[in-house]
C-alpha cells in the first residue's frame, strides 16, 4: 500500500533540501567592508609595507567603514542568509577586529563564522584564502566578495564564485532574490 504524502512532509524535505544546498556568502574584511587605506600609507616605508605595523590593533582607529558592503551584508544577515568573514588579519587581532566591526555597525553577532590567519601564516592572500574556504565549502554554496582581484582570480580557478568588492551589492542582490522567490 502507497503511503500518502502530507503538504507537511513535503514541507520538511523541501527545507532540508534548502539548507543543504545553501547559498554562503563570504566578506573579506580589510578593502571589502573596511577602509584601510590610511593605515596602509602610515605603515607603508618606500615600497614596502611594515606588516606589523599594518596588523597593530592599535592602529585600526584610521580605517573608515565601507557602508555600502556593511549594508549588504547586515541586509543579508538580517534576512538568516549564512554569512562568514574571511580576513588576511591574524588571529590576534579577533578582539579588536569584531570591536572595530561592530563599531561600523556591522551585525557580527549574526555572523556563522569569523575565519583569522594562524599567527604564523605567512602566505599570499591568494593560497590563504582559497585553502581557508576550502575548509567551508562544504556549508554550502559559496561566493565570496575580497577586494584583492588575485585572491578572487585565485578563488574563480578553484571552482569559488567570487566578486570584487565594487561588484558585492549587485552580484548579492541578485542572488538574494533568486533566494526570496
Amino acid at each position: 500500500m502507497m503511503q500518502r504524502r502530507t503538504d507537511s512532509s513535503v514541507k520538511i524535505k523541501y527545507e532540508a533540501k534548502r539548507w543543504l544546498i545553501m547559498e554562503v556568502f563570504s566578506f573579506d574584511i580589510d578593502g571589502t567592508l573596511v577602509n584601510s587605506y590610511k593605515r596602509l600609507i602610515a605603515c607603508t616605508n618606500g615600497d614596502a609595507v611594515d606588516w606589523e605595523c599594518f596588523l597593530d590593533c592599535n592602529k585600526l582607529h584610521m580605517d573608515e567603514p565601507i557602508e555600502l558592503n556593511i549594508s549588504v551584508m547586515n541586509r543579508l544577515i538580517m534576512g538568516n542568509a549564512a554569512v562568514i568573514l574571511v580576513t588576511g588579519r591574524p588571529e590576534r587581532m579577533r578582539n579588536c577586529t569584531l570591536a572595530q566591526l561592530k563599531g561600523f555597525g556591522a551585525l557580527v553577532d549574526g555572523v556563522l563564522s569569523l575565519i583569522m590567519r594562524n599567527d604564523q601564516d605567512h602566505r599570499p592572500d591568494p593560497a590563504y584564502k582559497v585553502d581557508a574556504l576550502s575548509r567551508v565549502k562544504h556549508l554550502g554554496n559559496l561566493i565570496h566578495c575580497d577586494d584583492n582581484v588575485d585572491t578572487v582570480n585565485a578563488l574563480i580557478k578553484n571552482g569559488f564564485k567570487a566578486v570584487t568588492a565594487d561588484k558585492c551589492d549587485p552580484s548579492y542582490a541578485s542572488i538574494m532574490r533568486h533566494m526570496i522567490e
